[in-house]
């Protein structure tokens, strides 16, 4: 999250993924009122080679 916006920091995804190199990527929180860039965190997970898993169980 950014600490101004309150909004997720996708440059800070990105930088993340580089670094800690995960398996899986976890998008959804239902505390998050927000639309998500999927397409945008799709693209990080895929040059990272992790997977893009989309959490919707609490909608």
């Amino acid at each position: 999250m950014h600490e101004e916006t309150g909004l997720i920091d996708y440059d800070k995804l990105e930088e993340n993924a580089r670094l800690f190199r995960p398996k899986v990527i976890i998008a959804g929180a239902s505390a998050y009122s927000r639309l998500y860039d999927y397409e945008r965190m799709r693209k990080i997970a895929d040059e990272h080679k992790a997977v893009l898993l989309a959490r919707y169980g609490t909608y």
